[in-house]
């Protein structure tokens, strides 16, 4: 006899891209997915995956020149990933990571896995730290190809997001969630202490997408010891 489905799953979302110009100056090049079910006790009940577009940068040459070769975004480059190249290197390598040569295909994963997130639960929310980017470009690289948008499950059923500074915001009466100094002093004091587990936010996108997720299931986890 088949178990009961959990009622309510979290699906995390967190990408990479080179720039934030639209997809075809600034590729998403970096998918990263975690769920579990929003009542989760353990981190065993937590699963990740991750997917890259091959950039298809030829070993000789180096990121930076590379970077200019594709006019791929210079502040994006100088701020932030010639800072990190050795993730570059590890979302470029397929033996460390799944890997299409198109776009197409990275959308078609985006979407099976997220057919795969959902049928775990009877329902599902959506969960970044991004809700202006992340979201949306996701959303529309899935419309791109004709898939069903973010806001909706694959069966077509409108669901909603959350993004979890805000929620946290919220929850302590913050109204500015882009108060760093602040929300990372209620974060150590109040949400840190009951995260199920430490995955460190790297930035790659399948780590950063569990992170979201432990974030938020200990949000919820605070929130309900208030109530």
């Amino acid at each position: 006899m088949s178990s009961k489905k959990p009622e309510l799953g979290v699906i995390a979302i967190d990408i990479e891209k080179t720039g934030c110009r639209d997809e075809n100056d600034d590729p998403m090049f970096a998918v990263g997915i975690a769920t579990a079910p929003i009542d989760a006790t353990s981190i065993d009940q937590v699963f990740s995956f991750s997917v890259a577009l091959n950039l298809q940068k030829p070993e000789s040459m180096n990121w930076s020149d590379f970077w200019k070769e594709k006019g791929y975004e210079e502040r994006c480059w100088d701020e932030f990933w010639s800072k990190n190249e050795n993730i570059l290197d590890l979302l470029q390598d397929p033996i460390r990571i799944l890997q299409y040569d198109s776009r197409e295909l990275v959308a078609l994963w985006i979407n099976n896995t997220l057919m795969v997130c959902e049928r775990m639960y009877e329902k599902t929310i959506v969960v970044t730290d991004t809700t202006l980017f992340d979201t949306v470009c996701v959303g529309s690289e899935l419309k791109r190809y004709n898939f069903i948008p973010l806001n909706f499950t694959r069966k077509g059923e409108y669901r909603s997001g959350v993004e979890v500074d805000s929620y946290i915001a919220g929850l302590f009466k913050i109204s500015d969630p882009c108060d760093w100094k602040l929300m990372g002093d209620v974060n150590q004091k109040y949400i840190d202490p009951l995260l199920l587990g430490k995955v460190e936010h790297d930035h790659h996108p399948e780590n950063d997408a569990k992170s979201i997720l432990l974030k938020y299931l200990a949000a919820i986890s605070y929130a309900k010891q208030k109530n």
